[in-house]
């Protein structure tokens, strides 16, 4: 008998050890990072990202910002004020930094507006992959958008 309650509390044991909660995902079943249960500002903050596309758009004109040279660069949110760009091989000005400190933030964790590069941004989608934020602003004949996004390194 006393076999049979040790065998079946060790078995109660190994169940229960088995489990795991869906929130403990670290990345979800296509290899993308897990956002669950994660708010906006940690998004930013829970692994390094690319600068893949800065596009500017007025009533004229449609450009895109991101250089070459500005493409295997990386930007790492360090903490809730302060993020780290990271110049990899391809530089765009010799002789500049390796690596620079500079300055974001965020009303709370949960806001839908960050203030990045010196100008106020709406995030318009967050996933594991890629944030997307914007702004619009007076131009010439009507507005202008600016629309950025960062991916995954």
């Amino acid at each position: 008998m006393k076999n049979f309650i040790a065998i079946m509390g060790l078995a109660g044991l190994l169940f229960l050890g088995a489990c795991k909660k869906d929130d403990d995902k670290t990345t979800n079943t296509d290899g993308t990072p897990s956002i669950v249960g994660k708010n906006n500002q940690q998004i930013f903050m829970m692994q390094k990202w690319h600068l893949k596309s800065w596009r500017d758009s007025t009533m004229t004109a449609d450009a895109e910002a991101v250089e070459a040279c500005m493409k295997d660069d990386t930007y790492e949110f360090k903490t809730t004020t302060l993020y780290e760009l990271n110049r990899q091989a391809t530089v765009c000005i010799s002789g500049e930094p390796t690596t620079e400190n500079y300055s974001w933030s965020m009303p709370s964790g949960t806001s839908s507006t960050v203030t990045i590069f010196g100008k106020s941004y709406t995030i318009s989608k967050m996933t594991g992959d890629n944030i997307i934020i914007f702004r619009e602003y007076p131009a010439t004949g009507g507005y202008g958008k600016q629309t950025i996004i960062f991916s995954r390194k």
